[in-house]
Formats: structure tokens, sequence, C-alpha cells
């Protein structure tokens, strides 16, 4: 059974391995996916207010500035909420393997008919217990 357990083991271990490479893939590009959508939205309203600004539509230092001050103030809040997001999404995945570990049948079965055991409500006496060295190949 010695192989079996060393390839079950180094099949988990890949699995782990490969689920915390992916966390780690997504936690690198979700900061920068997230400063270029911020710049590109930055940009776009400056695009679009600059050309109302010029058209005369809006003043530079009226309802322009107010919302360009909103929307940087607006930033960081938005950014912090995708780390949440991120963190909860971590949370969920570790929820749905602590379930899938719950609902694993044990692979030992319990005879038909066992005698069920009483309790243990004083705890175990151990009595006459030695303890020796076992060595394999000795003479």
């Amino acid at each position: 059974m010695e192989d079996y357990e060393k390839r079950r083991f180094a099949q988990e271990n890949n699995r782990f391995f490969k689920i915390v490479f992916k966390r780690a893939k997504i936690r690198a590009l979700s900061h920068p996916l997230m400063e270029l959508l911020g710049g590109i939205a930055v940009a776009i309203i400056i695009w679009v207010g600059g050309y109302r600004v010029i058209q005369g539509e809006l003043t530079p230092q009226g309802p322009f500035f107010s919302f360009m001050t909103a929307l940087f103030m607006l930033y960081a809040p938005i950014r912090d909420l995708n780390k949440v997001n991120l963190e909860v999404q971590e949370g969920m995945a570790a929820a749905i393997r602590v379930f899938e570990l719950l609902d694993t049948t044990p692979e030992i079965k319990e005879e038909e008919e066992a005698i069920p055991l009483p309790p243990v409500s004083k705890g175990v006496d151990f009595q006459n217990i030695t303890f020796t060295v076992w060595r394999r190949n000795c003479p």
C-alpha cells in the first residue's frame, strides 16, 4: 500500500499546487486589471468632460471639477472592494472543500453485527505498559 499512498499523496500535492498557483495568478492579475480599468474610465471621463467644457456645456470650475473629485474619491473604495471579493471567493472555495471532506464516506465499514461499545465516560486506564525500540533486520 505504500506505493499507492505515495501516488495518492503526489496527486493531491499536485492538485494543491495547481490551486495555489491559480490563486497566485488571479491575485497577480487582479490589481493591474483594476488599475487598467480605472485608468481607462478616468481617461474616458476626462475626454467626455473636456469635450463638454470645450463645447461650453460645462465650466471647468463647476460640475466637471466636482465630478472628477468625486470620481477620484470613489476609486480607492472600489479597489478595496475588489480585494474583499477575492478573499470572499477564496473563502467560498475553502468552504466547498471542507464540505467535500465532511461528505466523504469512510473507507472503513462497520460490520453489520458489530456490538456497540458504551461511551467512555471516565477515561482510559493504561496499566503495565512498556515501550521497546523495534529495529528492522536485527539479529
